[in-house]
């Protein structure tokens, strides 16, 4: 179980949390110092962005609750703070599961859909944009064919348009493709070519260039087998089904996917965590090397987690919150998580665990 803040051992535990990442001790063991008051209440279901060097944390659940409350994170500074917004009070109420990804330009978050406490039975079903520069969230006024309202869909942004992917209401499922125009305003069911994925929800979706990867998921539990990949090419409005060889492994939902440029200027996709078929919680790190479709064995975390969040920046990848065992209780017994934990790439093929911080659960 992690608690507290966690770096390598050798490195100075009195270094300020403003400074900036401390150097890699990749021999050294593991040690403990404090966490962050600052950091957000210990949750899952939120959503983890990053712009301009800072990762905001969205919403979330935990005890029967959903929160309304946006963290900022400083990847420079390694510090915490509560983000005073204005605008529109809908993001107020409280949503989990919600779709959510940053535009391309880094000046606005885009939220849709999510879900209330009672999953299924308060779903949103409005674009919400939150503007950076101004902490200010609006509704966004749209037209054209707009998704349904659901929870645990994947959106992606990549040049003016949102590519927003699967989701359920609660009782169906979907793998519909919903694209809206950030220049007209219009929300458009796309028509698609090729194998498109199967309905699913709790996916991940990463941009590559002008494609945009969908990695695992399922209905309520994962199939059983290997994970499943598809590829959607936004030029050609076309689905492919990689092929994938290596260390496959197996399906689930509720992960984490984030995109790793590699020493050669290569893309791979980092996997974190999800539950599997049996419904256990999975603590592997996995890396598909895109160009040959290659999935590699990396390493194990401290901590299995489920319906956390993972981004990546400057050969970090950050994870935050979650659901994990509660410790000393049976496996289905949960409890949330607010740990930040951080990998930085040493090579290639090898991550090491660098810190967790803000831990009170």
């Amino acid at each position: 179980m992690m608690d507290g803040l966690w770096k390598l051992a050798g490195l100075a535990t009195s270094t300020p949390k403003q400074s900036h990442a401390p150097s890699m001790n990749v021999d050294g063991l593991w040690a403990t110092i404090d966490g962050d008051s600052a950091a957000p209440s210990p949750r899952s279901g939120h959503a983890s962005v990053v712009a301009n060097s800072i990762m905001y944390v969205l919403g979330g659940y935990d005890q029967g609750q959903c929160f309304g409350d946006i963290y900022a994170y400083d990847l420079m500074r390694r510090e915490w703070s509560k983000v005073d917004w204005g605008g529109a009070a809908n993001f107020a109420v409280g949503c989990a599961s919600h779709a959510t990804c940053v535009s391309a330009d880094e000046t606005s978050i885009y939220v849709y859909g999510g879900s209330g406490p009672r999953w299924g039975a308060a779903n949103r079903d409005k674009l919400l944009q939150f503007t950076l520069a101004t902490q200010q969230w609006s509704v966004v006024s749209t037209a054209g064919t707009p998704p349904p309202p659901g929870y645990g869909q994947s959106m992606v942004a990549i040049g003016s348009k949102l590519y927003l992917f699967g989701g359920t209401s609660g009782h169906d499922y979907y793998n519909d493709l919903y694209v809206f125009d950030a220049t007209t305003f219009m929300w458009s069911r796309a028509a698609v070519t090729g194998p498109k994925p199967s309905a699913r929800y709790k996916h991940e979706a990463v941009v590559v260039g002008h494609d945009m990867y969908v990695v695992g998921g399922g209905l309520y539990g994962p199939p059983k087998g290997p994970i499943d990949v598809f590829k959607f090419d936004t030029l050609t409005a076309q689905w492919a089904k990689i092929a994938c060889v290596g260390d496959v492994p197996p399906a689930r939902l509720a992960h984490s996917v984030v995109l790793h440029i590699d020493s050669l200027g290569q893309p791979a996709l980092l996997l974190f965590g999800g539950r599997d078929f049996t419904e256990k919680r999975t603590s592997g790190l996995w890396s598909l090397h895109l160009p040959t479709s290659t999935w590699t064995k990396m390493s194990e975390a401290p901590d299995a987690l489920v319906f956390h969040t993972a981004v990546m920046w400057q050969q970090r990848m950050i994870v935050f919150g979650g659901s994990r065992d509660a410790p000393g209780q049976s496996p289905d017994e949960t409890e949330r998580s607010n740990a930040l934990v951080e990998y930085g790439v040493v090579d290639d093929n090898h991550w090491v665990l660098v810190a967790s911080e803000g831990d009170d659960a």
